[in-house]
């Protein structure tokens, strides 16, 4: 077995990332001359940047891995186990770009960046993930698929019901927006 891996969170980098992501998505969203398709790339780059951490070589090292992907990783190490895993967006991109491109400006992009998380999973996993109920969403198609997920920030499995009330909040947090901009 190999070590054990630990996630260590970077405020700094973390704060920056976010500033930059977000700064992408206003682009995309403040320049009505862009080409849609560019201004979906602009911001499915957004997301990635921040769900990877800046670069695609964090691509598997992130803070929430499935059970069985964290233990390939460590039988296996990260180079060799990576051919078995997906980089899962927990909130499927394209819902997330639908929403900050079609509901904006209702829809504050800090924020819903910022809910934007990944989970390390198997390749079978994310194929059970894609079978989950039509309109399911966030953690939740985690709880309803039956994985388990490991936060390596405590070691311990996640609480997905938490995590579930968690994406409901920061996604109302999101929508409120609006009603801030008005006030």
């Amino acid at each position: 077995m190999g070590k054990q891996l630990v996630w260590i969170e970077d405020t700094k980098r973390r704060t920056e990332t976010l500033a930059a992501a977000t700064r992408l998505v206003q682009i995309a969203r403040g320049d009505p001359d862009l080409p849609t398709d560019l201004r979906r790339f602009l911001v499915n780059k957004a997301i990635w940047y921040w769900t990877e951490d800046r670069t695609p070589s964090r691509k598997f090292k992130l803070r929430y891995r499935t059970r069985s992907a964290l233990d390939l990783q460590q039988d296996l190490g990260l180079k060799e186990a990576a051919r078995q895993l997906e980089h899962e967006h927990v909130h499927e991109r394209k819902n997330v770009i639908d929403a900050l491109l079609n509901d904006a400006p209702r829809i504050d992009p800090a924020t819903a960046i910022r809910a934007c998380a990944a989970c390390v999973v198997t390749k079978p996993e994310h194929v059970r993930l894609r079978n989950v109920r039509p309109g399911t969403r966030g953690w939740l198609r985690y709880r309803e698929a039956e994985l388990e997920v490991v936060d390596l920030l405590t070691g311990s499995n996640a609480d997905l019901t938490a995590l579930v009330a968690q994406d409901e909040l920061q996604w109302s947090d999101a929508n409120a927006h609006e009603a801030h901009e008005t006030a």
